[in-house]
């Protein structure tokens, strides 16, 4: 295995291109909490479609278990 060249070379880090990197860095940060927030009321949103989804078949499966008993005391 031969050693890329890149680990040997380093790059020119002037103070002005480290400010740079700094502050895009701490500008992501703080928009941060904003995509939290998304991603907790999405959360929010499909836990209440699949509740709701979860209460609409037990309520299919109830009524057809009631229809099913109907019909078997209509033919005793």
């Amino acid at each position: 295995m031969s050693t890329p060249p890149n680990r040997y070379v380093q790059p020119e880090l002037s103070d002005a291109r480290v400010e740079r990197l700094w502050g895009n860095v701490a500008e992501r940060l703080q928009k941060r909490p904003a995509n939290a927030w998304r991603w907790a009321l999405l959360g929010t949103a499909l836990a209440g479609v699949a509740a709701g989804g979860l209460l609409w078949v037990e309520a299919r499966s109830a009524s057809s278990i009631a229809g099913s008993e109907h019909s078997v005391l209509a033919d005793a």
